[in-house]
């Protein structure tokens, strides 16, 4: 579907029906309502390079994820994924995924900033020494790690607290030590509990993260604040883990 038929409907120029579509504000409001009242019903979009010039923004964020480590079929993960992306569309922003091998992670890094279709970036499965951070805050390109790195300046990062996990089971085997007969197993506590397919039938105790959605509403509210410019040192989670207790180990 092209502008001209478009214009041609409404009786307008190609021009003022361009302009209308693609954000300036040199349209009258009523006539910028027919237009895109139109251009919704001929099902046409607004050309992403022309919005990139009047915006200054491409409206698409990027995921890297190494493809040795990631998998799209990990329900636990694709869960996240979906609801970040779900959340970025409500606001006309898309969620590219960037598979990422090591061999070639800095050049496709580089080729994927000098092409102007982001944003900005999500790095996961981040490393204490990231070079592909360090070369990101020396650019000056917006990111946001799934993961903490050491940099030398501050940045937006999300990260799961397993230390606090970690004593919240040690608290609890603590206080549970004095109830156990000599028959009784110590108990068992598991990041996230056992996979529906574990052949372990002890009863154990969660250590919970909160559910990927949550998390993925929460990735997207620090990818929308950072691209409206929220200093990155205020964009810094550190989520709380909670312990689920199964009642036959207690």
């Amino acid at each position: 579907m092209s502008l001209k038929a478009i214009a041609s409907a409404l009786g307008l120029s190609v021009t003022t029906v361009s302009r209308a579509l693609n954000g300036f504000d040199d349209v009258a409001a009523a006539t910028r309502k027919r237009i895109e009242e139109e251009a919704d019903r001929r099902g046409y979009r607004p050309n992403a390079a022309a919005r990139r010039l009047k915006t200054g923004r491409a409206n698409a964020v990027g995921l890297v994820f190494p493809v040795s480590n990631a998998s799209l079929n990990d329900s636990y993960y694709s869960e996240m994924l979906l609801t970040l992306d779900q959340r970025l569309a409500l606001h006309e922003i898309d969620l590219l995924l960037l598979p990422n091998k090591p061999q070639d992670q800095q050049r496709n890094l580089l080729r994927m900033l000098r092409s102007g279709v982001l944003d900005a970036l999500i790095v996961t499965h981040t490393t204490p020494q990231d070079v592909r951070l360090q070369r990101l805050q020396q650019k000056g390109f917006r990111f946001l790690t799934l993961g903490r790195s050491q940099l030398p300046q501050p940045y937006a990062w999300f990260d799961y607290d397993n230390h606090a996990g970690a004593l919240l089971a040690a608290q609890h085997c603590q206080q549970q030590a004095g109830r156990l007969s000599g028959a009784q197993a110590i108990p068992l506590y598991v990041y996230d509990g056992l996979p529906h397919d574990s052949i372990i039938t002890q009863p154990v105790n969660a250590i919970l993260q909160s559910s990927q959605q949550r998390i993925g509403e929460r990735v997207a509210e620090m990818v929308l604040q950072l691209l409206e410019g929220a200093p990155p040192a205020q964009l810094q989670t550190l989520w709380q883990p909670m312990l689920r207790l199964t009642s036959d180990a207690q």
